[in-house]
């Protein structure tokens, strides 16, 4: 007996495990971009208030990659076949980002900056569009993608170690040797990965072992952008051990 196809763009909820994980970590996202924006939280009410119009490149593109998990994971937490979460998690950007830089006004050692507030929003518009992305490339089955989107826990723990690698990357921007750390955690996430991949995603035909190498090395890239740009020496070897490490952990 044939079954009826579910015609697309009708809204399906999230599974459960999914939507409470992605949930979770988009509030935990929230709360770690509020600290490294707002810290040390020294509020006054200024003489006169500026608002930048120019920033440096740097400050862009941290801008952007800031808000990319962001973006990423709002769409997990609502109903499936909807372009228009893109479009909803840009806004959603361009709204924390708006809070963000009106409370820097009032912030005695950060400035606010029209041009923060786009690159916020472009950040939240580039991870839901990559998750859209995603989801529509590895959409061998509904299990897979349910999977990939959360629906292991484990995925929850390789988002969580993004903002504990961000920071420890800030933090070596003083003190290369600090960077050290950030390997065995990245081993660690790299370790995940593989494991998903070898038990999960590579038996559904998902994700090979290059891919799964490719998604490590993307994942620490993101984790590690403020020691690349300080210290690339000494950053790039640590993203190519964890990129070899999870490939051979994948392929054993």
């Amino acid at each position: 007996m044939e079954s009826a196809a579910q015609p697309t763009g009708v809204e399906t909820p999230p599974a459960p495990t999914r939507a409470r994980l992605s949930r979770a970590l988009l509030a935990y996202f929230v709360g770690v971009v509020l600290v490294i924006t707002l810290a040390p939280f020294r509020f006054a009410v200024p003489t006169r208030f500026h608002i930048f119009s120019v920033g440096e490149p740097f400050d862009l593109a941290a801008n952007v990659l800031l808000f990319v998990p962001l973006g990423f994971l709002y769409p997990l937490t609502r109903a499936h076949g909807r372009r228009a979460l893109v479009l909803e998690a840009a806004a959603l950007g361009l709204i924390l980002s708006g809070a963000i830089e009106t409370a820097q006004l009032f912030e005695r050692e950060r400035y606010a900056s029209a041009v923060d507030l786009l690159a916020n929003g472009a950040g939240a518009l580039a991870g839901a569009a990559l998750q859209h992305a995603v989801g529509r490339r590895i959409r061998v089955s509904a299990e897979t993608v349910g999977r990939l989107s959360l629906e292991l826990p484990l995925m929850g723990l390789v988002y969580l170690l993004v903002p504990l690698l961000w920071v420890g990357s800030l933090a070596a921007r003083e003190q290369p040797l600090r960077l050290a750390p950030l390997l065995l955690l990245g081993l660690f996430g790299g370790a995940l990965l593989a494991g998903m991949q070898r038990h999960r995603f590579g038996p559904a035909g998902s994700l090979g072992v290059p891919g799964v190498a490719v998604a490590a090395a993307a994942w620490m890239a993101l984790g590690l952008f403020p020691a690349l740009v300080f210290h690339p020496r000494l950053a790039l070897p640590v993203l190519a051990v964890v990129a070899l490490a999870t490939a051979w952990e994948a392929s054993r």
